[in-house]
């Protein structure tokens, strides 16, 4: 049998998921002609990982790509990959890597599903536009990061880190921020949220009622354009905004263990509720494809399922609008979503090109009186 040989592009490309059809077959028969492409395989899918990793949790890019040009060094000289050719082939492929590390570590890449989405200069703002069936990271250039789901839009000033650290979001992201004497504001529609260094999840969709600011870890406050007055919360706290609500208190949630409530407190004048002791899961799990839900409507869920996949979703029968779901739903294609739903409450579907129609099913009614 005749050897196939790899270009190193080809394999990265695969890692990326960017490669057609055909080149996933070449890379297949090259895999499949001796254990030690296999092996050679695996270590570089290693280091991809190593590397992809280390990018959506560090704080300090350029830092990691030091460490990476040490990477460079310690896998070429490997005393497992003596080959001459195996050799090449691992320093040709960091070279790619390091080349995806730099301009990461310049903050001028953002990625999603495949796809890339560059700042796009606008007078003197940068913008950032997710579309639906995305997914998006950027590097501030104060070291910030930020993870932005599907149908986000985040601007910022070109004079950003220098006088001040604003943001403006339309949509939902997750903020990892630095630690700073410069304040930094997110400003939403009707929220502008102030920290100086922390983790926290901010999601206001404009076809939403609620905007949500939930604190992983340190400190923040919120104002709101009926009160000027900041309201602080505290980590796995979730503060609510009803654009619709004229009312505000703090309600505590139910623990399911033990069945009781945790002590309320009271925020007169506020359009707000916040909510105590949240599971930081169901706030942040968007950002690795999965969805924790706890006591969401079915059609609250359909909103997040469009922007994942990019569909439109339509109600045969008003009904199916009220049952609710809780638990994770991973990150599987659309259809295998769905028939998790089917299996566990009265619901059928059909998918055409783009949309998804949801009926009734009387049978599982039947068969489960429900």
């Amino acid at each position: 049998m005749k050897l196939i040989n790899i270009k190193e592009e080809l394999i990265f490309k695969y890692l990326s998921q960017k490669t057609t059809e055909e080149e996933n077959k070449q890379l297949l028969d090259w895999l499949e002609q001796n254990d030690e492409n296999k092996k050679l395989f695996a270590t570089l899918k290693r280091i991809y990982l190593e590397i992809t990793v280390h990018l959506d949790t560090s704080i300090d890019p350029l830092q990691a790509y030091e460490r990476f040009l040490n990477r460079i060094n310690h896998s070429a000289n490997d005393e497992d990959n003596t080959n001459f050719r195996k050799r090449q082939l691992i320093t040709r492929f960091l070279k790619y890597a390091a080349v995806f590390i730099i301009i990461t570590a310049i903050g001028l890449l953002a990625y999603y599903s495949g796809k890339k989405s560059l700042p796009l200069t606008s007078g003197e703002t940068f913008e950032i536009e997710v579309p639906y069936g995305g997914k998006s990271s950027i590097v501030l250039p104060d070291g910030s990061i930020i993870w932005l789901n599907a149908g986000s839009h985040l601007k910022y000033g070109k004079d950003f880190n220098y006088k001040t650290r604003e943001v403006y979001l339309e949509g939902e992201a997750l903020f990892n921020v630095e630690k700073k004497n410069i304040p930094f504001i997110v400003h939403t529609s009707h929220l502008d949220v102030f920290v100086t260094g922390t983790i926290f999840n901010v999601k206001s969709y404009p076809d939403e009622n609620e905007i949500e600011t939930t604190l992983i870890e340190g400190n923040i406050n919120v104002v709101s354009q009926n009160n000027k007055k900041p309201v602080s919360i505290k980590p796995n706290q979730m503060l609510c905004y009803r654009k619709k609500l004229d009312a505000s208190e703090i309600v505590p949630v139910l623990k399911e263990k033990t069945s009781t409530i945790e002590t309320a407190e009271v925020i007169p004048d506020n359009i707000m509720v916040i909510y105590k002791d949240v599971d930081i899961r169901e706030a942040v799990s968007w950002r690795s494809g999965a969805l924790h839900i706890e006591g969401e409507t079915l059609e609250s869920l359909v909103k997040k399922l469009e922007r994942k996949f990019d569909v439109t979703f339509s109600f045969e029968d008003a009904k199916l609008k009220e049952y609710s779901y809780s638990g994770t739903l991973l990150d599987l294609p659309l259809e295998q979503v769905l028939e998790a739903l089917k299996l566990t409450s009265p619901v059928d579907y059909v998918i055409s090109e783009k949309s998804v129609r949801l009926s009734l099913n009387k049978d599982f009614i039947r068969e489960h009186g429900k």
